[in-house]
Parts: C-alpha cells; structure tokens; sequence
C-alpha cells in the first residue's frame, strides 16, 4: 500500500520535477559558460561568442515560432490519436527549415554580409547553427508530448558535456573559443541523434502531412513576422552596446542576463506548461477562471523573484572575485537594472500568454512592431548618450509599451464578449 502510494505521488508529479530540473540545467548552462569562458577565454573573446550566441538565438526564435508554438498550441485541437502524426508532421517542417537555415548562413558568411570573427572557423559556426535548432527542437518537442526524463537525457549531453569540458580546461585542458565552439555543435548533434532514436515516429502519408503543414502554418504565420520584429527590439539596445561600447561590455551584459537565468528557469518552464493550461481553460471555462489562474500563479511568482533578485544582489560580488575581469560595481548596476527589466517582462507573460491562446496573433505582432519602432529610432541615440543605462532603460521602455498595448487589447475583447455573454473566442 506504502509502495503504491509513493508511486501514484511520483507518476504525478516526475513530469514537473523533470521539466524544472532539464530548465535549470539549460540555465546554468547560460550561466556557467558564460563564467568558464570568461575564465579560460577572457571576457573580450567570451564577447566574441555572444555575437555568434544573438545570431544563433535569432534562428532558435524563428523556428520557435513556426513550428514549435504552433505544435504547442495545436495539441487540445487533435486528438490522442493524431497527435503522434501532428509530432512526425512538425518534424518534416524542422528539416525543411534546417536546409532554408543552411542556405541562408552560407549567403550570409558568403557575400561577407556580416563581419567574420578572427580565430573562428566558418564551418565550426554552421555545424553549431545546425546543431544547436534541431536539438531544441527534439527536447521541446518532448517537453510538449510530456516526456521531460527523454528531454533532461538530451541536454545533460548537448549542455552537460561543453560544461564539463569547459570546467576541466579551467583548471588543466588549454582550449581556444574556435575548439569550444567545435566540441559545443558536436554535443549538440550528439544529442540530436539521440533525440531522433528515442522519439516515437509513425509514417504519415502526404495528404495528412499537408494537413498538418497548413495547420501549423495558420497558425505560425503571424508568429514569424512577430519573432523577426520582436528579435530586433528586444535585442537592438544589445547589438548597439555591442557596436558602440565594445565586446567587453557586450561581453557584460550578456553575463548579468546569465545570472538573472537563475530565475529565468521559470520563464522557460512557464513557455512550455502554461500555455496549454491556458489554451484549457480558455476553451472550456471563462474570463474569470482564467483571471483567477492567473492572478493566483503570478502572485506565487513574483513574490519568489523579488525574494530571488534580493539574494542575487547580495551574492554576486562574492561570486565574480578572481575571475571578472571588468569593473565589479559597474557589474552589481547592470544587474540591478535587469533585476527591474525581468520584474516588468514577467508581469507581461499572462497578458502574452492569453492573447494567443485566445488567437490574437496579429495583435502581438502589432505589439512588437510598436516595441521595435521606438527600438530602431532610441538605441543608437540613447546608447551612445547613457551607456549601458541607456540600453537597459531602452529595453524597459519597449516591454511597458508592449505591456500597455496588451492591457488595451484584452480589455477590449473581454468588453466585446461579456456585452454578448460570450466566453473568450478560440
């Protein structure tokens, strides 16, 4: 009775202890690379690597939002049954979009469209362009079918194994950025070919990979001019600090976002749960059970971050003794305005989450588009004026106009439907 009593608590509740486990390893990852490459490297080149990390993250963002939010959203509209094809389907779109990510990096780095890093092999940087979107790809696509232990193997090897190797070069091994970059996408692909043999495939005819195809794209198609957009505003502020104030303070902040993914474990882990419980209640309840859903979680929520950002602050100067190689007290600000950033993107979430379940893509899209305006006009300006205060109040300035643009939109679709006595559309 014991036995089955502690087995029916562990059924229920692995699937969680796994996705926050897998998130917090993805995190460090973030952080402690960051960390042991500044060690190893030094912090210009680190800088270096977060050039090649923000060209990376725009392809990761882009496949994101065509293929795994719309398989994220779509798996109330398919039955049991079908959802194993819904799987295969997206998985067809993934090589479709590697192969379109291959041309367009070989244009790139071909008519010499952005600077080449020195030191760096053009070829080590495609392998890991490669790499590293199939096998997020593979571990969300398990995290979404519910198979958080298959996820968590795949990244202790795509995230595990540079970490470890990057620890022992820190004390004995002697690495360049160039063979890190090389052993990071062979990790990757590693994991990626894992990925493919552990995951449950079944045949789909053409008709239905059609289907399938056309589904995800309705309902990607606004998301992908919204990634491009939101790419650009929310990162513009850092690629001027990165033209305009160097690699080193590029290197920086890059380095005090890694710290805030302490916390930022729980923004990934909300992306892959609580949109399909909102999709849920969205379809089957009403304004007020979503609202209390929401009300309850991100109350529980941001009492932890202020609790977080607090031990943080206190910690930090502790941790970067002996091997920052910058301006400690400048460090401790950044941090102090990205502790105020993520606090205004966190109180955003519900809002972003409950316009697309409720298919309001276009209206994010317009939100985005509001944010990257004021981006592509203030960052140069307030950038070259403030530094790296100027950015991240920049930064701050576009999530309170995306955040006031979202207010506007959901008070407006929760008046329409409660004059009618209509619950939320879907």
């Amino acid at each position: 009775m014991k036995r089955g009593f502690i087995y029916r608590i562990w059924s229920r509740t692995s699937a969680y202890f796994f996705v926050g486990i897998d998130q917090s390893l993805v995190s460090a990852f973030g952080l402690l690379s960051g960390v042991l490459l500044i060690k190893t490297v030094g912090l210009e080149q680190y800088g270096l690597y977060v050039w090649i990390w923000l060209g990376i993250s725009f392809f990761l963002g882009l496949q994101q939002s065509l293929i795994l939010i719309p398989l994220m959203d779509s798996i109330q509209d398919f039955h049991s049954a079908k959802r194993a094809s819904l799987l295969s389907g997206s998985f067809v779109l993934e090589w479709l979009f590697l192969l379109a990510s291959l041309l367009t990096l070989v244009l790139i780095f071909g008519f010499k469209i952005i600077p080449i890093p020195k030191g760096i092999s053009i070829s080590h940087i495609l392998i890991l362009g490669l790499a590293w979107p199939l096998q997020d790809f593979l571990r969300r696509a398990l995290l979404i079918f519910q198979q958080a232990s298959k996820a968590f193997l795949l990244d202790c090897i795509g995230y595990g194994l540079p970490l470890f190797l990057l620890f022992l070069s820190s004390f004995s091994l002697e690495i360049d950025l160039d063979f890190f970059i090389l052993a990071q996408a062979i990790c990757l692909g590693f994991s990626s070919f894992l990925g493919v043999a552990i995951t449950s495939w079944i045949p789909i005819d053409s008709k239905d990979l059609f289907k399938i195809l056309s589904h995800l794209w309705k309902r990607g198609k606004w998301m992908v001019g919204q990634h491009v957009i939101q790419f650009f505003s929310g990162n513009y502020f850092t690629i001027a600090i990165g033209v305009l104030l160097g690699e080193g303070m590029l290197a920086s902040l890059r380095l005090g976002q890694s710290f805030m993914g302490g916390f930022h474990v729980v923004f990934l882990a909300m992306e892959n749960i609580v949109p399909i419980k909102l999709s849920s209640l969205v379809k089957n309840g009403g304004w007020w059970t979503v609202l209390i859903f929401i009300i309850h979680t991100y109350g529980i929520l941001i009492f932890f971050y202020l609790w977080f950002c607090g031990l943080l602050l206190l910690i930090t100067p502790y941790v970067l003794v002996g091997f920052y190689q910058g301006d400690i007290k400048v460090f401790q600000e950044i941090l102090w305005g990205l502790c105020g950033l993520y606090l205004i993107i966190l109180i955003a979430y519900p809002f972003r989450f409950i316009i697309r379940a409720t298919g309001g893509h276009k209206h994010l899209l317009g939100a985005y588009l509001l944010s990257a305006t004021f981006s592509l006009f203030a960052a140069n300006y307030m950038v070259s004026t403030w530094g790296w205060r100027g950015a991240i109040i920049g930064m701050a300035l576009t999530h309170l106009l995306m955040l006031s643009f979202f207010t506007f939109v959901l008070n407006r679709t929760h008046n329409k439907y409660s004059c009618r006595n209509e619950s939320f559309p879907t």
